[in-house]
């Protein structure tokens, strides 16, 4: 059963529930390319995060997240990682290895870029 937490930001009321194991694990998949490969660090980020976290993770549509600027979102990225602190415990070790992965690929068919 997952936890719902009501809260106010720039004057709007958002609910932050943290996700069952069976909606990160849709959610994840969600993520998969035609490959096999997971892509969590390919989609529009904000400090690496997937922007589709912000649907996961609250009850805000995409014209409310859209509205937002990043500043903004950055404010609501940290009101998350403050309420779901385990869902980014999970999320932010694949992130990092997506992120290395992608420039150890990129320094192999570029060596001028690992310097």
């Amino acid at each position: 059963m997952s936890q719902q937490n009501k809260t106010q930001i720039f004057g709007q009321q958002i609910t932050i529930t943290e996700p069952t194991v069976g909606k990160i694990r849709d959610w994840v998949a969600s993520t998969e390319t035609e490959e096999g490969r997971r892509q969590l660090d390919s989609h529009l980020t904000v400090d690496h995060i997937p922007i589709t976290v912000f649907s996961l993770l609250t009850d805000w549509d995409e014209i409310q997240i859209d509205s937002l600027t990043l500043p903004q979102l950055r404010e609501v990225l940290a009101l998350l990682r403050e309420k779901v602190p385990d869902f980014f415990a999970f999320l932010d070790p694949l992130i990092q290895a997506g992120v290395a992965a992608k420039k150890a690929a990129a320094a192999s068919l570029n060596p001028s870029l690992s310097t």
